[in-house]
């Protein structure tokens, strides 16, 4: 057999390992890192004031208020890193339904979707 065949043979079955199943792939590998951002971590994202209105756009579809004490139901005077630790809880909560039943016909994908929502709306905000 010729060296590009088998280099192109070795390569293909490592691009179907890596992606095969890369959704729950994904959800178990940034489960427990969300997990730890949320129980160690120190800050939290500038974007969130000492009142905890987000300074961006959350969609209406997913979270009624720009306002996260009123979504998390805070006290006015908690800071926000009680909000980025619910935040954080928000994502995990999503990512471990979908990995444990997305597999099933009637799953309700709507906590999922509002996680990833978080997620997209504070990925630039995941380290410590």
């Amino acid at each position: 057999m010729k060296k590009h065949h088998i280099a192109r043979k070795k390569n293909r079955k490592k691009i179907i390992e890596d992606s095969w199943n890369l959704d729950s792939s994904f959800c178990n590998w940034i489960i427990p890192r969300l997990k730890q951002l949320r129980d160690k971590s120190i800050g939290y994202p500038g974007c969130l004031d000492i009142t905890c209105k987000y300074q961006g756009t959350i969609s209406k579809e997913f979270v009624d208020t720009n306002n996260l004490n009123e979504y998390f139901n805070l006290d006015e005077d908690e800071p926000g890193s009680i909000a980025w630790k619910k935040i954080l809880s928000e994502m995990i909560t999503g990512f471990e339904e979908y990995s444990e039943k997305s597999y099933k016909v009637d799953f309700d994908y709507s906590k999922t979707k509002k996680s990833l929502h978080f997620f997209k709306l504070f990925f630039r905000h995941l380290w410590d």
